[in-house]
C-alpha cells in the first residue's frame, strides 16, 4: 500500500472533526500537557538563553511534546499512540517568522497556516513514559529578542466546537488515539506549560490548563458502566497522585464504586495513601498485580 493509502483515512477523520464530529468523537477531557523544548531529546529544556544575534538574527529550534500523560484504557485498550492531534503555537514578546514546520513520522497536515496544526499521523507517535514527540519548528528574530513567550492558542483546535463538552473545557491542543486500538474517536484535551526565551527574570511557566480533566469527563465512569470489574491506576510523578482520589469519587458520585475494584500503584504512591483514597488494592509492580488478580479469581 503506498504511503498516501495509509495516511489518507486519518487525514479524513482529522478533517472530518473539523467539520462534523459530534457523531464520530467522544471528549475524554484533558489527560496531559504540551510542553515545549528548545533541545532534541526527551529531556527538555524549556528556559533557553540563544546568545548573541548570528549575522544579527536569533533562530532556533522549538519542539513540542505531549507529556504528563496517564495511560488510561478505552474498552480495554491502553492509550499508547497519538494518531492525530490539534494545536495553534503562539509567540508572544517579540515578532516571530516560522521558517519550517517538521513532524517526526509520516504526517499529513491540513492546518491553515504553518504553526496551526490539524495533523493526522501513521503509524502513530508512541507514548513513552507518558511523553511523544509531535512537531519540531525553527524559529527566527531579528536580534536579540527578549523575554520571549512560547505558548498555544485554544482557538487553534477547530474540533472542540464539534464535540459534546469540549467547548465548555477549552483545551489548548487536542489529541486521538490510533484506529488500530479503536481509539481514533477518543479525543482528548491537553494543557501547556510556557516556554522562554532569552528570559531577563524569572519567567512565569504556570501550567494552562483546560476547564476539565478526564476524570470529570467520566472516561472511567464510562468503562464501569459497560461492565469493566477492575481499575488499575499508576503514577509516576507525584503531582498526577491525586487523579487517583478524583477517579474512586468520580465512581462513588456515579453509584458505581461498589461495581469494580481498584488497584493503585506506581514509585510515589504507597499503601497508606491506597487506604487513605479508598483503593481497594496496592501493588508495588505490575507483576504484584497480576499476582493479586490470580489469587482473587482463581486462575
Amino acid at each position: 500500500m503506498q504511503t498516501w493509502q495509509k495516511i489518507l483515512p486519518l487525514v479524513l477523520m482529522m478533517m472530518a472533526l473539523l467539520a462534523t464530529a459530534a457523531a464520530a468523537s467522544d471528549w475524554c477531557g484533558e489527560n496531559g500537557v504540551i510542553r515545549f523544548s528548545f533541545a532534541e531529546g526527551p529531556e527538555l529544556v524549556e528556559v533557553f538563553d540563544a546568545g548573541d544575534p548570528v549575522n544579527g538574527v536569533t533562530t532556533v529550534d522549538v519542539y513540542a511534546w505531549l507529556a504528563d500523560v496517564d495511560l488510561v484504557a478505552q474498552d480495554g485498550e491502553k492509550f499508547l499512540r497519538v494518531g492525530g492531534f490539534e494545536l495553534q503555537l503562539t509567540i508572544e514578546g517579540a515578532e516571530g517568522f516560522i521558517l519550517s514546520q517538521e513532524f517526526p513520522s509520516q504526517a499529513l497536515n491540513v492546518g491553515r497556516k504553518i504553526g496551526s496544526i490539524a495533523a493526522g499521523m501513521i503509524p502513530g507517535q508512541r507514548l513513552t513514559d507518558g511523553q511523544t514527540h509531535l512537531v519540531k519548528w525553527q524559529v527566527m528574530f531579528q536580534g536579540r529578542p527578549e523575554n520571549v513567550r512560547f505558548g498555544l492558542d485554544a482557538a487553534g483546535t477547530m474540533s472542540c466546537g464539534t464535540v459534546e463538552g469540549c467547548p465548555e473545557a477549552a483545551p489548548q491542543a487536542l489529541y486521538v488515539g490510533v484506529d488500530s486500538s479503536g481509539q481514533l474517536g477518543s479525543m482528548f484535551g491537553a494543557g501547556y506549560v510556557p516556554a522562554w526565551l532569552n528570559p531577563t527574570g524569572e519567567p512565569d511557566r504556570t501550567a494552562v490548563h483546560a476547564k476539565q480533566s478526564y476524570q470529570e469527563a467520566g472516561v472511567f465512569v464510562e468503562q464501569v458502566k459497560k461492565g469493566v470489574s477492575c481499575i488499575g491506576m499508576s503514577a509516576l510523578l507525584t503531582t498526577t497522585v491525586p487523579q487517583m482520589k478524583l477517579v474512586i469519587d468520580s465512581l462513588k458520585e456515579a453509584g458505581l464504586r461498589d461495581q469494580c475494584k481498584i488497584w493503585v500503584g506506581g514509585a510515589p504512591v504507597t499503601q497508606e495513601f491506597a487506604d487513605e483514597i479508598g483503593a481497594d488494592f496496592y501493588a508495588v509492580d505490575a507483576a504484584h498485580c497480576i499476582d493479586q488478580l490470580n489469587s482473587i479469581y482463581g486462575k
